[in-house]
């Protein structure tokens, strides 16, 4: 694997080569800065694009293209990098060398060029793409577990930056009209910073010719060089909101103070991963099978905020018994009470992480990405390395410097 770095103008270009794979991603990021008012006409815009384009102007027709084009495909998503969003189009296609050679490669980014210098906006689409975010953010509602862990968000995030939900915000959609739409659009194309990404098997001078040609964006404006902000969340209340549900969703929010890319940085990771990740975690075993107190449990490490916050569900009987327990498995990491094996086994989990991270094309673009963005190291070995070099000791100190600063329930009106 080798990667390649090129500019033209602002564009940052990446290129991936690697034998790996019979497939290549091209994948085209625009950063903007997180923000409410403004996330949910991206996304709305993100989704208006990749709809249809002036060649093939219904969905029906684009699919069709798409798949003449050796069953490629197109997906837009949008997602958060701390206190930055994003909007990515990706592009899979088959390695233009086992089908009609660079033609395919050309094709593709022909279409992405008109897409996205030259898109159809409508009335009708645009009612469409709201209907279908309106449903999505309905069945959001409907999904007590995607819902909790919204309403959590909300109140974790109330003051932060962060606050922000990458898709935008359910009572913003059907205020968004087609001027907001363009707007954003022309503001995407030249005032964003953007990175395009290409992993494959490839000539980077070639295939480099044809994407600047393909898409010669003209943006103002660099990649963003800040990301998060390392801002202590203080201890605040304790939050529970009711409605109709039979189980209680739990919430409980640890701060580390450890940030992406520290010194600490896989330290933490090893211990979040032995806490509660996995069904070789300390919380799934003494919460979940030891005690049977609840249905799952688990922890997630968010190095943007140096924050881990561990989710569980249960009956409305056992919240006050699974909150000590939790915070008893946390004292235990503090005392080190907990054999080397647990440790070998977190890393172990991690290890084979970071192995499929670079065995696939989505994955060594993100690797890429954050090589680029937080001057991540992008060398397998040298990851493993700094993930097998962290020591017991390592955990106990994070444990201990580490505190509970939050709890959020989502429970029921009654018993159920």
């Amino acid at each position: 694997m080798n990667l390649t770095t090129l500019r033209e103008g602002k564009t940052v270009h990446q290129y991936v080569e690697t034998g790996q794979f019979k497939t290549m991603q091209v994948a085209v990021r625009f950063f903007d800065d997180l923000d409410v008012e403004t996330a949910t006409k991206r996304h709305l815009t993100l989704s208006m694009l990749k709809a249809k384009s002036r060649s093939h102007p219904s969905r029906r027709a684009l699919e069709k293209h798409l798949e003449s084009l050796y069953d490629t495909s197109l997906s837009a998503h949008s997602f958060k990098m701390g206190n930055v969003h994003v909007n990515q189009f990706t592009l899979h296609l088959i390695n233009p060398r086992y089908a009609n050679g660079e033609e395919l490669l050309a094709a593709a980014l022909a279409l992405l060029q008109e897409m996205l210098f030259d898109p159809v906006f409508d009335e009708k689409t645009l009612r469409e793409e709201k209907r279908f975010l309106a449903d999505h953010f309905r069945a959001e509602y409907a999904d007590k577990d995607r819902y909790a862990v919204k309403r959590y968000h909300d109140h974790l995030f109330f003051d932060h930056p962060a606050r922000a939900h990458a898709m935008g915000e359910p009572d913003r959609v059907e205020g968004v009209t087609l001027t907001d739409i363009v707007n954003t659009h022309r503001r995407m194309l030249r005032h964003n910073g953007i990175l395009i990404g290409v992993v494959g098997d490839i000539e980077v001078e070639k295939t480099h010719a044809l994407v600047k040609e393909k898409l010669p964006f003209a943006n103002a404006r660099d990649l963003p060089s800040r990301f998060f902000e390392k801002r202590p969340f203080e201890p605040r209340e304790e939050v529970r909101e009711t409605m109709r549900l039979q189980q209680e969703r739990l919430f409980m929010t640890l701060s580390t103070g450890i940030h992406y890319g520290e010194e600490d940085y896989h330290a933490a990771l090893v211990m979040n991963t032995l806490f509660g990740e996995g069904s070789e975690s300390l919380l799934f075993r003494r919460v979940r099978i030891e005690d049977s107190l609840v249905y799952h449990i688990s922890s997630r490490y968010v190095p943007f905020h140096g924050l881990a916050t561990i989710h569980s569900a249960m009956r409305k009987e056992s919240v006050q018994k699974a909150k000590k327990r939790i915070t008893g498995a946390l004292a235990s990491l503090r005392k080190g009470d907990f054999p080397p094996e647990d440790v070998d086994r977190a890393k172990n989990h991690l290890v084979r992480s970071v192995k499929a991270m670079f065995d696939s094309p989505a994955g060594l673009s993100a690797l890429a990405l954050r090589h680029e963005l937080l001057q991540a190291p992008l060398d397998e070995n040298e990851t493993i390395a700094s993930i097998r070099s962290v020591r017991k000791q390592d955990i106990e100190r994070i444990a201990k410097a580490s505190r509970f600063i939050f709890t959020f329930t989502l429970g029921g009106e009654t018993d159920g």
